[in-house]
């Protein structure tokens, strides 16, 4: 009886950790509907939708984000 026991609570215990592993971090798909705001020498605004892959059950919307893009490495 007591093996069966350890038996079953050992299986419930790793079944309840891998079932509530917590959430994941959305991660960047790619841009959409990108237009220049303005532009000079040192600055160029642009403004456009960015497409994300949330694989949470739980949505959000992210409604302003202020973002440095290097390009080259410059």
């Amino acid at each position: 009886m007591t093996k069966n026991l350890f038996y079953v609570l050992t299986t419930s215990l790793i079944i309840f950790t891998i079932g509530f592993s917590g959430p994941s971090f959305p991660s960047f798909e790619n841009a959409k509907d990108l237009k220049v705001v303005s532009a000079n020498r040192t600055k160029v605004v642009v403004k456009g939708n960015a497409v994300y892959n949330n694989p949470n059950d739980i949505s959000r919307t992210l409604i302003h984000k202020d973002l440095t893009i290097s390009v080259n490495g410059v």
